[in-house]
């Protein structure tokens, strides 16, 4: 099954790397799904933005250290290209998306009629 792509806006806004670009998308029924985009080494990445541990946005409080991407609430980290939780290690992840630029626009693919994974 193919996933639809969304436009999120001109891909210069996520200009600066290492920063958390928080975005929202609605489902035909008014539901929001919220990811969070950033660059790293020239790679942009497309992640939910809600960390598994206790539901909260990664982007109010996270930051990228040591190649991890922290979750500032509870100290989880992440693998920021892969989404996987490295420490503590819990075998949960954040789900990524697929990320292009096309035309100089900004565009992820998710199932925004899929019941969001948390």
């Amino acid at each position: 099954m193919t996933m639809p792509w969304h436009h999120l806006g001109k891909a210069d806004k996520i200009a600066t790397p290492f920063k958390l670009y928080p975005f929202q998308l609605k489902n035909q029924n008014q539901q929001i799904w919220e990811i969070i985009v950033y660059q790293i080494e020239n790679q942009l990445y497309a992640m939910l933005d809600q960390c598994p541990h206790r539901r909260v946005p990664i982007s109010s409080k996270g930051y990228f250290e040591n190649q991890k991407l922290v979750c500032g609430w509870h100290l989880w980290q992440f693998d920021p290209k892969s989404g996987t939780h490295v420490a503590p290690p819990t075998g949960n992840c954040v789900p990524m998306y697929p990320i292009k630029i096309e035309d100089e626009e900004l565009w992820v693919s998710i199932d925004l009629e899929s019941t969001p994974p948390f």
